[in-house]
């Protein structure tokens, strides 16, 4: 049987058969005390509202395996600081963190194509995104309606520059 270690509390994990997806399994933090969580490396997607409302989920580390963030799948994590995505992630869904209140810095390390609508809309104390790629490659992502709502002054650090959002 294989374990994996949310807060201090220990829970089975699936198969190793059946770990590539991780759906609407933490939604509303059935475990209210998760505060940090570490996925396991065979992980290539999370669906839609997986950590939705996680209220107390104050980081979490994504495999470098992950090809897929689903639609609202952090939104609402309201105790979410930081958080780095893998270079295989290409596209952020619509409200992917949506109202994570205090997330303060994104690092994205993919050749991110597109930013969906109200990606990051709420998440009122962002203060910078660490893009691996140049500024221009950072204007021409597709950036959906709405993407940065409610934003203060934002910092975008790219490879050869900085530019504000």
């Amino acid at each position: 049987m294989h374990f994996v270690d949310f807060s201090a509390k220990t829970y089975p994990k699936k198969p190793k058969a059946a770990r590539r997806t991780v759906d609407t399994a933490f939604s509303a933090c059935e475990y209210q005390s998760l505060r940090s969580i570490s996925l396991p490396p065979a992980l290539t997607a999370i669906g839609n509202r997986a950590f939705e409302r996680c209220n107390e989920l104050q980081s979490i580390e994504l495999p470098s395996t992950l090809i897929h963030l689903g639609e609202s799948a952090f939104s609402n994590c309201r105790s979410l600081t930081a958080i780095t995505l893998p270079s295989g992630i290409t596209v952020l869904e619509f409200h992917l963190f949506s109202s994570c209140t205090k997330l303060v810095s994104v690092t994205i390390r993919g050749d991110v194509t597109r930013i969906g609508e109200s990606a990051f809309s709420w998440c009122t104390e962002l203060a910078s995104i660490h893009f691996n790629g140049t500024t221009e490659k950072w204007n021409a992502i597709v950036k959906g309606h709405d993407w940065n709502y409610m934003l203060s002054e934002v910092k975008i650090i790219c490879t050869n520059g900085e530019l504000t959002a």
